[in-house]
């Protein structure tokens, strides 16, 4: 059975336009998560 691939699109707020997802390393993905800052 053939694999098949999604083309996954992020909204870029820097730039407002959405863009083709792509990871440095093929086949893995990491993120960076900034969480609400306690006062």
């Amino acid at each position: 059975m053939a694999e098949e691939r999604v083309e996954l699109r992020v909204y870029n707020s820097m730039t407002n336009e959405k863009e083709i997802f792509n990871t440095k390393v093929p086949g893995k993905v990491s993120m960076y998560v900034c969480g609400v800052t306690a006062y």
